[in-house]
């Protein structure tokens, strides 16, 4: 069975966090062996092996800093950015919602205008995501199974009217849709 893509981003986000709190653990233990050494110098008598040992010290403080910084920090900036932009979706994601409860309260009524709006936000969704992460557009419009979503509405009182043509086309469609974009605000590592 393939491994799907957020269930492997999962894992490697893990390990670069496990890896940057390792390194920070490292380096702190190094900063108290520093102090002890700068303490041993300044109160004590002064060896020449003091000096060699607060430079292999200041040394291995260096290349834990580039470590952490340099090897993993781009992962890190890159995952503040994606956040970033993920949350620039979660306006579309609560229209379509908002969409989809206008939708329950009034099922059988206007469904041509139902459907007109459901159009007019899957396409502002499609241009924004177009204009901002390619790949969050294709996941967008990834359609997998789209007979199983329902084509009945459930309405405010609890009561399911079947909905059909054109216009439960367009309610399933919205539902999956909302689906792969609350996947997208979920995994922003994955598509930006």
């Amino acid at each position: 069975m393939p491994v799907s893509l957020p269930y492997t981003q999962s894992i490697l986000g893990n390990k670069g966090k496990s890896r940057r709190i390792r390194l920070l653990i490292c380096s702190g233990v190094n900063m108290m062996a520093m102090c002890y050494t700068l303490n041993h110098l300044i109160l004590e008598e002064i060896r020449p092996f003091d000096w060699i040992m607060l430079a292999v010290e200041v040394l291995v403080l260096i290349l834990i800093a580039v470590e952490i910084f340099i090897f993993t920090g781009p992962e890190w900036w890159h995952g503040i950015q994606a956040k970033k932009k993920a949350a620039k979706l979660i306006p579309f994601l609560a229209q379509g919602e908002a969409l989809r409860n206008l939708i329950s309260k009034s099922p059988n009524q206007d469904q041509n205008q139902h459907r007109e709006n459901i159009l007019k936000w899957d396409k502002e969704t499609q241009d924004f995501l177009a204009a901002i992460a390619p790949r969050a557009l294709s996941a967008y419009m990834h359609i997998v199974r789209l007979q199983a979503n329902d084509s009945a509405v459930l309405s405010a009182n609890g009561q399911l009217h079947p909905v059909h043509g054109l216009f439960a086309d367009a309610y399933r469609v919205l539902q999956s849709r909302l689906e792969n974009l609350q996947k997208i605000i979920e995994t922003p590592v994955l598509y930006f």
